[in-house]
């Protein structure tokens, strides 16, 4: 892929679906590894919010989400 178009992707993804979203990482790995297994094109964003007195000690809250493009949203709704 060229450069160009790299930085296109980046800040125009093709993936904009949201198909899954989760607070625990066991289960957003599993369906990432279903959404590879099934050779679904997706991308993830992970949010890490410190809550409360976490703050201090950089835990908290993670939310993990995976979006897919819209021509194969149907097929990663069926795997997941």
């Amino acid at each position: 892929m060229n450069p160009a178009k790299a930085i296109w992707r980046f800040f125009f993804p093709k993936e904009r679906i949201l198909i899954f979203t989760s607070f625990d990482a066991d289960s957003y790995a599993r369906a990432k590894s279903r959404l590879l297994n099934g050779g679904i094109r997706h991308r993830s964003r992970i949010v890490s919010q410190p809550t409360g007195r976490d703050t201090f000690t950089g835990r908290g809250m993670t939310q993990y989400d995976l979006y897919v493009a819209q021509e194969d949203e149907h097929a990663a709704r069926h795997l997941l």
